[in-house]
């Protein structure tokens, strides 16, 4: 499944440079920690997310596993978040929100 995701990925490259990988519902049954490493180590820095906790996932992989890209890679959640839930994430993990 990696290598089609990784095919997938080189087309969708030779289109736009500029896109968002959604790792809703753990990478749709993928897996989120099988398929960021792929996706990172091809170029992508952005990704989407439902919930929070997922983001939060890929933040605390991101923190672990490629320290050198925590800077430039930006995740969004899709779905709504209680502000208290926000500032809790944002104090735990010291990330910035936009």
């Amino acid at each position: 499944m990696l290598y089609i995701t990784f095919k997938n990925l080189e087309k969708i490259k030779e289109i736009n440079q500029n896109i968002i990988c959604v790792l809703k519902d753990d990478a749709y049954g993928l897996g989120i920690e099988s398929i960021l490493p792929v996706l990172i180590n091809n170029g992508c820095l952005y990704f989407a997310t439902a919930y929070i906790g997922e983001a939060l996932k890929i933040k605390n992989i991101v923190k672990r596993e490629f320290p050198d890209k925590r800077e430039k890679i930006s995740v969004m959640v899709l779905n709504y978040i209680e502000e208290n839930v926000l500032k809790k994430a944002v104090k735990n993990c010291k990330i910035n929100y936009k």
